[in-house]
């Protein structure tokens, strides 16, 4: 690309992580990145980055280490990354970020409370476990629907699908739901190798929610279909008596 064109890219963004990729069709996760830019004050201040991640966090560091002010409309959302996400001068978080932070570091109290560091997993099956689970989902999202405003950028969909299970029939019975948290001594495995010679990360959580019993229409019509199948498959066969037989 020419200076001009460079230039009308570029205008009008304060701070961004550009990508030139070789792939025809754009895409949201291109495989074939070709450059990897920071733009800092409308201007690309370094190129030839490794990757995406690294393009970010080279970003975040410079403007950490400048001083420079976070783009209005997004500084709660490099606040939270930088002090949350990254640890960085975690300790003077404002009250918002702060109060984040406390509400998602209460799964790792309640990791503590049943017990889940002996073994490094922990199965939370009863109504007053469960109870707490869901306690700590609704928290979280009030927080990231008050602060909406701010542009907290936060994947909302699966606490919203943790909350909704969890609310299923109105109370807690059977062995139908369950949670399972794996403690996580290095953060999320990595997906690629760049990503393993990069930064390691704090401890985290895996939270898995397991849940049965919910016969969904495309569930009902394979059952129906199965069952048909199964009263053919004898001859002369067109009860389940024959089945129960053999």
């Amino acid at each position: 690309a020419t200076d001009s064109e460079e230039a009308a890219a570029v205008n009008g963004v304060d701070v961004g992580v550009p990508i030139v990729t070789e792939e025809r069709e754009p895409a949201a996760l291109p495989k074939n990145i070709a450059d990897v830019a920071v733009i800092l004050e409308g201007r690309i201040v370094l190129r030839k980055l490794r990757d995406v991640p690294t393009g970010f966090a080279v970003l975040m560091g410079i403007l950490y280490s400048l001083n420079i002010d976070y783009p209005k409309g997004l500084k709660y959302t490099f606040e939270v990354i930088q002090k949350v996400i990254m640890d960085i001068g975690g300790g003077t978080c404002s009250a918002r970020a702060h109060g984040l932070q406390n509400k998602l570091l209460q799964f790792f109290d309640l990791f503590e409370k049943h017990g889940g560091y002996k073994s490094g997993k922990l199965k939370l099956k009863k109504p007053k476990q469960l109870q707490e689970v869901l306690d700590i989902a609704r928290l979280l999202l009030v927080e990231l629907v008050q602060h909406n405003d701010c542009e907290i950028e936060e994947k909302k969909s699966k606490l919203e699908q943790l909350k909704t299970v969890l609310e299923m029939y109105g109370h807690f019975s059977g062995i139908n739901r369950k949670v399972q948290l794996t403690y996580l001594r290095n953060g999320q495995p990595k997906a690629s190798s760049e990503e393993e010679d990069s930064k390691k990360d704090g401890p985290s959580l895996l939270l898995v929610l397991k849940w049965g019993g919910e016969l969904t229409p495309a569930g009902r019509v394979q059952a129906e279909e199965l069952g048909r199948a199964f009263r053919c498959m004898y001859p002369g066969g067109q009860g389940t008596h024959c089945t129960h037989i053999t």
